[in-house]
């Protein structure tokens, strides 16, 4: 089974979050492509489609939490990033 995967890597850390490329409001292969913001603590990346918005710590969607993307543990060892989930 293939899975698309986005990840991302704030500019100012080191740590890498990874969640499910496809919106879940349009089932389209687009959150690699949204913007990543922080507000109030929480760092989210908002879908280039309608703007909805999934934190990057679990996926939820921040308008709707009937919404979700899959979350991925993610890291990386020698180069090479490494996810479970």
């Amino acid at each position: 089974m293939t899975r698309q995967v986005a990840i991302f890597r704030p500019y100012h850390s080191d740590q890498v979050f990874a969640i499910s490329n496809i919106d879940p409001f349009f089932e389209s292969s687009v959150l690699s492509r949204g913007l990543i913001a922080e507000h109030q603590g929480e760092l989210w990346v908002a879908s280039p489609l309608k703007k909805q918005r999934f934190r990057l710590s679990d996926g939820l969607c921040m308008e709707d939490e009937q919404f979700s993307v899959k979350h991925y543990d993610a890291r990386v060892k020698d180069g090479v990033v490494q996810l479970r989930g």
